[in-house]
């Protein structure tokens, strides 16, 4: 699920959520890339992984 950066500080302050990694948009097969960069962020609240846009 994306999530806006607002939300995802505010979980990081609360200790609800850790940055663990990032990723792209782009998948391995495709020829171009749109440039959209995501940080991964392990929700511990609801055991589950959640991105934003960086």
């Amino acid at each position: 699920m994306v999530i806006t950066v607002q939300y995802a500080a505010r979980l990081v302050r609360q200790g609800k959520a850790t940055v663990i990694g990032k990723t792209t948009d782009q998948p391995r097969w495709a020829d171009r890339y749109n440039g959209k960069v995501y940080a991964i962020l392990n929700r511990h609240d609801l055991q589950r992984i959640d991105h934003y846009e960086v």
